[in-house]
């Protein structure tokens, strides 16, 4: 039976088209002008300029700022955290929307906040989490860091970006290899290993709604 395209199909399928034309240019220009030396290397950066181009137009990271006053975050934060969504999503290819909603139902925007479990911040980092980031990255971030907006967001998108890499090499289609990526930053890897349970997929659910209502207001005006 055909499955149905939800909106975060088309939110999914809108990224993909546009990097499957930046890197059509690209194979263009380059089979112009250099015929025969066009290599993955170079259409890998010259895809990550342009959207670092796209990503550093000034509209884009005023609409994140009109977001994030809008959800109440504190302005005095506004910088750092536009600052470090850009990068962030950037450097581990995670879009900045998917990012934004995590960040709405992890904290509702929330610097400061710490759950009973002790997972803190924006992104709502549990101290496992950090511990799994430091070895992986050979880096010693400390835990009062996790307050730090920058830092916080930082050590999320690196997890979101290995969980997705590990769902990816089990060759799930991708809006489920979403659904595994949101359920397990929900509940954690072991929780998910066994399949998805209702209450994994309400979670990604939200998320992935919310994300496209996020993709509308940054990029569709």
């Amino acid at each position: 039976m055909k499955k149905n395209k939800t909106l975060f199909d088309i939110f999914l399928a809108k990224r993909n088209i546009c990097k499957e034309f930046i890197v059509f240019v690209i194979l263009i220009s380059f089979t112009t002008v250099c015929y025969g030396r066009y290599n993955a290397l170079s259409e890998q950066n010259e895809l990550n300029r342009s959207r670092t181009e796209a990503l550093n137009e000034p509209a884009i990271a005023e609409r994140i700022k009109e977001l994030l006053h809008t959800e109440g975050m504190e302005k005095k934060y506004h910088e750092e955290v536009v600052t470090s969504l850009i990068q962030n999503s950037l450097d581990h290819d995670i879009p900045i929307p998917v990012l934004l909603s995590v960040m709405r139902y992890e904290s509702y925007f929330k610097v400061k906040v710490e759950s009973n479990r002790g997972a803190i911040g924006l992104m709502q980092i549990h101290p496992i989490t950090l511990d799994y980031f430091n070895r992986k990255t050979n880096l010693n971030i400390p835990e009062k860091s996790m307050y730090d907006p920058a830092s916080n967001i930082k050590v999320a998108t690196f997890f979101l970006r290995d969980l997705k890499n590990r769902y990816e090499a089990k060759q799930y289609e991708e809006e489920k290899v979403w659904d595994y990526v949101f359920g397990a930053y929900f509940k954690g890897v072991g929780s998910v290993r066994n399949g998805l349970r209702p209450s994994h997929k309400k979670y990604a659910d939200l998320v992935k709604k919310k994300a496209v209502e996020y993709e509308k207001h940054i990029y569709d005006q």
